[in-house]
């Protein structure tokens, strides 16, 4: 897959990255690289997702902890995420 600016670009401006990775059948210069894959969803819900059932306490805790940065707030706010 190509990486970066086209070539031909100048060094100067190129904003992204120069090269290719995985070019595992070394082709000489590649263009342009097409990705195919299938949508996946992760298993587990991010916490901003409504189905999160964890989401309103762990928010809550975060309000909290932005409001007062204290190591009780932290704890609260871990245990709220992880359990």
């Amino acid at each position: 897959m190509p990486w970066g600016g086209y070539p031909g670009n100048k060094d100067s401006d190129i904003q992204s990255g120069q090269g290719y990775v995985h070019n595992a059948y070394f082709f000489e210069s590649p263009l342009k690289g097409v990705l195919y894959s299938k949508f996946k969803l992760p298993i587990v819900d991010p916490v901003w997702f409504t189905s999160n059932k964890k989401g309103s306490k762990v928010f809550k805790y975060l309000t909290y902890y932005q409001i007062e940065n204290s190591k009780i707030n932290l704890i609260k706010l871990i245990f709220a995420a992880l359990i």
